[in-house]
């Protein structure tokens, strides 16, 4: 998307939103072993899959690429 995109603002938010909901909301664990669920807002309940720590992890790496 072209920086100069009015919708620039508007998904820059939607992912630090459902960054923010990965993170404060459906993790579980230590600051060893994180696990994150497939319903982001929460709570966290089992199993942790691969796909669920992978999602996870997509929207925290975008949100660290747009902030």
């Amino acid at each position: 998307m072209p920086p100069a995109s009015p919708d620039r603002a508007r998904f820059r938010d939607f992912i630090l939103r459902n960054a923010d909901a990965v993170w404060d909301r459906d993790r579980a664990g230590d600051a060893d072993h994180v696990l994150f669920g497939a319903a982001w807002q929460g709570p966290f309940f089992a199993p942790a899959t691969g796909a669920t720590q992978s999602s996870a992890l997509d929207a925290l790496v975008a949100a660290v690429a747009v902030a």
